[in-house]
């Protein structure tokens, strides 16, 4: 005789309660993997710290960027998460800890395909840590090259347009070649004034 567990359903009256921990039952798993959290927003680091405390077996991974922006005339630097409101979470799928993590505080959901969560790929996770390794963050590329047009989009010289020529000794400074007045002129200005053309 078959179990009203297995056999039922949402539309026959079943209560998630009963069949959740029947469905997922195959799917627990000792060996560490690699799972995704998804956070409410800005709640990266406070899932983290609750982790840290109730959960310490498991290996957060929160990927950062750095952001410039212009603020009063000024370039602040900021470091953001890469993917926000995602964090990397390396664990075992235990029953324990898949309720320690879904109901940490700041705790959205564990991805997956709606049954049961989803490991991420070893490989995936590998090139991400080997991109924010020799930094400990992701330094956007400037995606300029020796030889494009770009234009200023800020300061003084905004609207002009100009051949990018190469990047400076000093940090997010580059020469550019401006027409003016009729003339080349090399100029050096802040990567961020500039755009493609």
């Amino acid at each position: 005789m078959r179990t009203p567990e297995i056999v039922g359903s949402l539309q026959h009256g079943m209560s998630t309660q009963l069949q959740h921990p029947v469905t997922l039952q195959r799917f627990w798993n000792d060996a560490r993997q690699w799972y995704v959290v998804q956070t409410k927003p800005h709640q990266e680091r406070r899932v983290i710290a609750h982790l840290a405390l109730r959960a310490p077996t498991v290996e957060p991974f929160l990927p950062k960027i750095e952001i410039i922006r212009k603020q009063s005339g000024r370039r602040i630097a900021s470091l953001e998460p890469l993917f926000p409101s995602y964090l990397f979470l390396q664990m075992s799928l235990t029953p324990e800890m898949w309720q320690g993590v879904r109901w940490a505080p700041g705790t959205r959901r564990i991805l997956g395909d709606g049954v049961q969560p989803i490991a991420v790929p070893v490989d995936l996770v590998q090139t991400i840590r080997d991109r924010v390794e020799p930094l400990g963050f992701v330094r956007p590329q400037i995606g300029i090259a020796s030889g494009d047009h770009v234009r200023v989009k800020t300061g003084p010289f905004a609207g002009l347009e100009g051949i990018f020529e190469r990047p400076t000794s000093r940090r997010d400074r580059v020469r550019v070649l401006l027409e003016l007045v009729g003339t080349t002129t090399p100029l050096e200005i802040e990567v961020f004034d500039l755009e493609k053309v």
